[in-house]
């Protein structure tokens, strides 16, 4: 008896210690949480990058990878999407959700599948995507400038072979009013006769407007979650945007899932990694 209680006690213990730990986690954890609170649809899962190295590229990872399939996957379920995918805008709620990552890795995987391709870089506060960039000219030269023309703006192989980049260029004064003018939307039309697809890398969604601005010339939405970060409680709050339709084609890119937070595999459960 006292072995049986002792046995039953060493079970109670850590079962009440986890269901503690589950009861105060109020992050999004896995597809699960999404799929709960909200009818948006979910894009695909990227799992974690060893070392949190946010610089990682798909194209110098093995094509077995876990994260390149991640990607893949990605690139498949955008031909179920009942949208145009030609300019996608990427955005989060906060920063270090991982939308630049997602825009240079997802970027790289459409040009892996022979797709032209361009990477805009609009969070022209930051330019975190412009920093290995030596062009002082970019984004914000163009829509201050008239005379300024598009070639002398793009950068030919400017992000890496097959891939071009818009730099985000000088910090204006005014970068929320120049966003707004309607030289944008004559240069994602001109853009779109040379380009299978465009990403644009915005702002979070919360820090400042820009990312609300630059929205009106997207096709699609993607709204980066990074697992462990995002709160659940804002789920329905997105949900509410997305009926809304406060962004173009909103669907959810799920971030940095670790490997026992995601459910059915989707393409990990199978034996990749």
């Amino acid at each position: 008896y006292i072995l049986l209680l002792g046995l039953l006690i060493g079970l109670l213990i850590p079962a009440v210690v986890i269901w503690i730990i589950m009861s105060l986690d109020v992050s999004v954890r896995g597809r699960k949480d999404i799929e709960e609170l909200t009818t948006i649809p979910l894009l695909g899962e990227v799992p974690s990058v060893k070392g949190s190295d946010n610089n990682t590229l798909i194209s110098d990872l093995a094509t077995n990878d876990p994260i390149v399939e991640g990607f893949r996957i990605m690139r498949f379920n955008m031909g179920y999407l009942r949208c145009d995918t030609q300019v996608m805008l990427a955005t989060s709620t906060t920063p270090r959700q991982g939308k630049s990552f997602i825009s240079r890795n997802l970027a790289v995987i459409l040009a892996m599948a022979g797709k032209k391709v361009l990477i805009i870089d609009a969070d022209v506060r930051k330019g975190t995507l412009s920093r290995h960039s030596n062009q002082i000219v970019g984004l914000t030269t163009y829509l201050a400038d008239e005379h300024t023309r598009l070639d002398e703006v793009v950068m030919k192989d400017g992000f890496q072979k097959g891939i071009d980049l818009l730099p985000a260029g000088p910090m204006p004064p005014n970068p929320s009013e120049l966003l707004m003018s309607p030289r944008l939307d004559e240069m994602i039309a001109e853009l779109r006769k040379r380009y299978d697809h465009i990403l644009i890398d915005s702002t979070p969604l919360f820090a400042v407007a820009d990312a609300n601005i630059v929205n009106r010339v997207a096709d699609m939405t993607l709204f980066i979650i990074r697992a462990r970060m995002q709160h659940r409680d804002f789920l329905p709050e997105l949900e509410r945007m997305y009926r809304d339709n406060r962004f173009k084609n909103l669907a959810i890119v799920l971030n940095d899932v670790k490997g026992n937070d995601r459910h059915n595999g989707y393409g990990y459960g199978y034996g990749y990694g």
